[in-house]
């Protein structure tokens, strides 16, 4: 069988990655093509930060990414530092693939950008004295970091793995074409200079200034492969500089999120056989479905402690065989396709 049958199906839209949508610096559909999406016309979730100011709240006391709890702060966030005010994500599945769409808006004008978001599995938050806003960690959370400088012409986009102490080693994802990410900057992706349509919140105005906005897109079922998982929250914030040990500044305080990475695929199988005195070709069909998500696996009883070796062989594994034995004529050659 194939070494993973999720690869064998590739996502066929006309947008960024194979996706449906346009990731391009703005907000609307600039290529006439049937299909493509853009925040001006895609369901999209959103959240506003805290009113700029000293009521605004943020990271403080030198937090960094790897602290947890991190500890929040109350106080405006300096000028040469990103003061964000808008979260904004979207989601689909194309093909047996996840596509996650991610924005971020900020007040000030900046020619970089260096803005992690955070991927949250449990739905449970911190209870300490200076932190009753972030998720607490778990194994296998996510953070996708975003990083521009004007003149690099591409957004750096990595994902790390939270490991139960620390987030671990960054995968690189331009490389792999699994994810792609744009700013309003007109030197760097072309946008309308101050011309880019505001459709996240009207108290913003109508258009939004250069480099006040950023999107990404990425394939999740891609970035994880067999070991597949469920958000719950996702929020965003910005680090004072490049390097991910940088000090944490500003957040937007975690939304809720239904993000399902995991994939599955339905086949339906037909096996047909001819016999020596069989006068007709004899047949029958059945749909297999083969998938990685541990729910659909629990629920069909197939022991945890067999996934590793199955996702490995196969990305998925079969959930449902035929209902019926195939007919089996006392001596044939039997053809069947897609033969797992």
């Amino acid at each position: 069988m194939p070494a993973n049958y999720f690869e064998l199906i590739t996502p066929e839209g006309s947008g960024t990655l194979n996706s449906n949508f346009e990731i391009d610096g703005n907000t609307e559909v600039e290529d006439d093509v049937p299909g493509i999406l853009d925040w001006d016309s895609v369901a999209f979730a959103s959240k506003e930060d805290l009113p700029t100011g000293q009521t605004d709240d943020s990271f403080g006391q030198g937090t960094k990414e790897d602290s947890e709890p991190p500890t929040v702060v109350n106080g405006s966030v300096p000028n040469n530092k990103s003061d964000l005010t808008i979260l904004a994500l979207a989601s689909e599945g194309l093909g047996s693939d996840t596509f996650l769409y991610l924005a971020w808006l900020r007040a000030n004008t900046l020619g970089t950008a260096n803005i992690d978001f955070e991927l949250n599995q449990s739905g449970l938050f911190h209870e300490e004295e200076d932190n009753t806003v972030t998720p607490i960690r778990m194994a296998g959370d996510s953070l996708l970091s975003f990083d521009f400088t004007g003149g690099d012409n591409v957004v750096q986009l990595s994902l790390r793995e939270w490991d139960g102490n620390k987030w671990g080693a960054p995968v690189d994802l331009n490389s792999s074409e699994t994810a792609a990410g744009a700013v309003n900057d007109p030197a760097t992706f072309g946008t309308d200079p101050g011309n880019v349509d505001n459709p996240f919140s009207p108290a913003a105005g109508d258009t939004l200034l250069d480099l006040t906005f950023g999107e990404a897109v990425v394939n999740l079922s891609d970035a994880f492969g067999a070991d597949c998982r469920t958000f719950n929250s996702v929020y965003v914030k910005s680090r004072s500089s490049t390097s991910f040990t940088a000090s944490l500044k500003d957040f937007i305080a975690p939304m809720e999120a239904d993000i399902n990475t995991c994939q599955t695929l339905t086949l339906t199988n037909m096996a047909t056989a001819t016999a020596d005195g069989l006068d007709n070709i004899q047949s029958n069909t059945a749909t297999i479905k083969i998938t990685n998500d541990p729910d659909l696996l629990a629920d069909a009883g197939i022991p945890s402690s067999e996934l590793p070796a199955l996702a490995e062989r196969a990305g998925g594994v079969v959930l449902a065989m035929p209902q019926e034995d195939l007919l089996e004529p006392p001596q044939g050659v039997w053809r069947a396709s897609n033969l797992i």
